[in-house]
C-alpha cells in the first residue's frame, strides 16, 4: 500500500531533523567563508605579476588533486592540537581548505576572461583597485562567482569523511554522516534510508 509514513517519520524525527539543519548551516558558512577568500585571491592572481605566482597557482591546483583521505589525517592532527575537534567550527575550516583552493583557481579563469582595459578605465575614473573590482569586474564574473558557488555548495552537502572523524556528538552530525550510522549489522531501516536519500 503507498504511504508517506516514512516521509513523516524523517522530518518529525529529532536526528534526521537535526541532521538536515547541520548539513545545510555547515554548507552555507563554508560557502560564504570560501567564496569571500577566495574572491580577492582570485582578482590578485588574475590582474597582478607577483613573485611565485605561478608556484601558488600550481598549489593549489594539487591540493585540489589530493583524495581527502590524504588530508584528513593532518587535519584531525591540527584539530585536536587547537581544540577543536567535536566542534562547528573544525568541520567548518576542514571543508574551507579544499574549497578555497579550488574556488580561487575556477574565478581566476573567470577573471582572465574579462579584458584589463576595464579595469583600466575605472582606475582613470577614479576608483581604487577594491572598487574596480566591486563595481566593474565582479558584476562581469558573476555567472562564474555564482557556479562556483553552486559547486562548493553540492561538494560540501555531499562530503562525508570530514563529518565523520571530526565530530562525534550526535546533535552536530550532518545528515550524511547521520544516514551512514544508520546502517549496522544486525537492523538497517531500508524504507527510512530510502525516503531520506530522496529527499537528500
Amino acid at each position: 500500500q503507498p504511504t508517506l509514513e516514512n516521509y513523516k517519520r524523517i522530518f518529525t524525527d529529532e536526528s534526521w531533523y537535526s541532521g538536515y539543519i547541520n548539513s545545510l548551516t555547515y554548507v552555507l558558512i563554508n560557502t560564504v567563508i570560501s567564496i569571500s577568500v577566495a574572491l580577492p585571491a582570485a582578482y590578485a592572481f588574475s590582474r597582478y605579476r607577483f613573485p611565485g605566482r605561478r608556484a601558488l597557482m600550481l598549489t593549489f591546483l594539487l591540493i585540489y588533486m589530493f583524495p581527502l583521505i590524504l588530508l584528513i589525517i593532518p587535519l584531525f592532527i591540527t584539530m585536536r592540537v587547537l581544540g577543536l575537534l567535536d566542534t562547528h567550527l573544525a568541520l567548518v575550516l576542514a571543508h574551507s581548505t579544499f574549497s578555497i583552493p579550488f574556488a580561487t583557481w575556477m574565478m581566476t579563469s573567470y577573471f582572465d576572461a574579462i579584458p584589463r582595459s576595464l579595469d583600466e578605465a575605472a582606475l582613470v575614473d577614479g576608483c581604487t583597485p577594491l572598487g574596480a573590482m566591486i563595481k566593474v569586474v565582479l558584476p562581469l564574473a558573476l555567472p562564474g562567482v555564482i557556479a562556483t558557488g553552486i559547486y562548493i555548495f553540492i561538494t560540501s552537502w555531499n562530503e562525508y569523511l570530514y563529518g565523520f572523524l571530526l565530530l562525534s556528538a550526535e546533535k552536530d552530525l550532518t545528515l550524511a554522516v547521520a544516514l551512514g550510522n544508520f546502517l549496522s549489522a544486525d537492523d538497517s531501516p531500508w524504507e527510512l534510508l530510502m525516503a531520506t536519500g530522496f529527499v537528500y
